[in-house]
């Protein structure tokens, strides 16, 4: 679980316009990470492949998909990498992920689904494919326990990190570290 401090930074990390701080609106537990011009038609269908619920991420045509856990602005940290974070720089945090996403643009768009914040990253980005990383923290913040199941409240202090670095690997996003409530949730396997 995160403690809920923000991470060391990591060593490898440029300094500059690799990062970005802000906030993101959950809009339906859930916003996107983007090219200029994603493939928008995949969205609805993404959300409907099984496993996509439990895992919390999907992968379009220049877009991913991340499953939030509470519903609302929540801090958001952006970090551009020159290589992969260390394998297991996670363990503080509560769900951890990977995807790939290509950027032929170089931008990189933070999206909700009723597209208020739409708007391109300053972050240093060139064209290209990179990896995702996307750590979850605080996530049981986001819900009240319910006995059998776990209900969303609309509050919480869950909290975001991406890290992205180039990358020719297009394997299927990955989950590294699953938060045992998602099974509460959603049903299926944890």
């Amino acid at each position: 679980m995160s403690n809920g401090l923000p991470p060391a930074p990591d060593p490898r990390s440029p300094l500059g316009s690799s990062r970005w701080n802000g906030q993101v609106y959950t809009s339906h537990y859930q916003f996107f990470l983007s090219d200029r011009n994603p493939q928008w038609e995949d969205v609805v269908r993404l959300w409907t492949e099984p496993g996509t619920m439990l895992n919390r991420v999907a992968v379009g045509k220049g877009i991913v998909l991340v499953g939030a856990a509470g519903y609302g602005f929540k801090p958001i940290e952006l970090e551009l990498l020159s290589e992969p974070p260390l394998a297991d720089d996670y363990q503080q945090w509560d769900h951890v992920t990977e995807a790939s996403i290509d950027l032929p643009s170089g931008e990189l768009y933070l999206t909700e689904p009723e597209g208020l914040m739409g708007k391109s990253l300053p972050l240093a980005i060139k064209s290209g494919t990179y990896r995702l990383r996307i750590y979850y923290g605080d996530v049981a913040s986001a819900f009240r326990d319910f006995g059998p199941w776990l209900g969303p409240l609309d509050e919480g202090g869950d909290h975001y990190l991406v890290r992205l670095w180039p990358s020719s690997n297009q394997s299927l996003p990955l989950v590294l570290k699953r938060w045992e409530g998602w099974g509460r949730i959603f049903g299926g396997t944890p």
